[in-house]
């Protein structure tokens, strides 16, 4: 039997007939290991005795369709996956991976290849890609904040930084809009003219923060150590956001 363990599907690992559908599972396979951060040699502590792979408590916040589409690329009888390339690519093309990106058939329109196989791989890969970098998995710019503080003008929007430590982080003129930074130490942080436009900020210390010029329109800053009357000096857009007192500003 040639091929990847942990990437072969089982009807392979059986010496059974291989289909279509066979090479459908190792992309989803594939897909599974860019979206989970798994390596492909630990591929097989996801699965269970059944060949079922268990990975989505990995992913609670994709959409619950792309999670059932990816499933069905995986699943261990071949005949409960996708027959073929085309059918796959069907039923992926109106699923948004993450509520708030692009659909999936707007990337579509994008990818030049014309054979079908070649186009649902690149499409497939692209998605996977996309909602890796919204939570910053493979995101070099978020490597770059989380290691050196440093982030001038650069664009993280949804970026998932929840209870980051991002004291005195140069973050001027950057782009965190509906960014998850729940709980985030902020203390003193430069954000001088960001965007932070609808960002969850609830319980984030933004004791001492430059927010010259900042966007905070639609932020929820409930519960957050946030001086109200310092944030007008410095000329914040705060309309529609969420106060630290659960009030809405208007």
């Amino acid at each position: 039997v040639k091929g990847s363990v942990g990437f072969m599907p089982p009807e392979q690992m059986f010496n059974r007939q291989l289909t279509k559908a066979s090479d459908l599972y190792s992309l989803g396979i594939t897909l599974i290991c860019l979206l989970t951060g798994t390596k492909s040699s630990d591929i097989n502590t996801l699965v269970d005795e059944n060949y079922r792979i268990n990975f989505k408590p990995l992913l609670p916040k994709l959409n619950p369709q792309f999670i059932h589409w990816l499933h069905k690329m995986v699943a261990p009888n071949l005949k409960h996956r996708y027959p073929d390339a085309a059918t796959a690519l069907k039923a992926l093309k109106p699923i948004d991976v993450v509520n708030d990106l692009t659909p999936l058939k707007t990337l579509l329109r994008a990818i030049q290849p014309t054979n079908a196989v070649v186009k649902f791989a690149t499409l497939s890969l692209v998605a996977a890609s996309s909602s890796a970098i919204t939570y910053g998995w493979v995101t070099s710019p978020a490597r770059q904040l989380l290691t050196s503080g440093e982030c001038q003008g650069c664009n993280l929007p949804n970026i998932n930084l929840q209870d980051k430590n991002l004291k005195q982080a140069k973050l001027e003129g950057a782009n965190l809009s509906g960014a998850d930074l729940e709980g985030a130490n902020l203390w003193r942080a430069n954000l001088k003219g960001a965007n932070l436009w609808g960002a969850n900020l609830e319980g984030a210390n933004l004791n001492g923060a430059r927010l010259h010029g900042a966007n905070l329109g639609g932020a929820n800053l409930k519960d957050a150590n946030f001086d109200i009357r310092r944030a007008k000096r410095q000329g914040i857009n705060l309309k529609g956001a969420t106060m630290p007192d659960g009030s809405i500003h208007k």
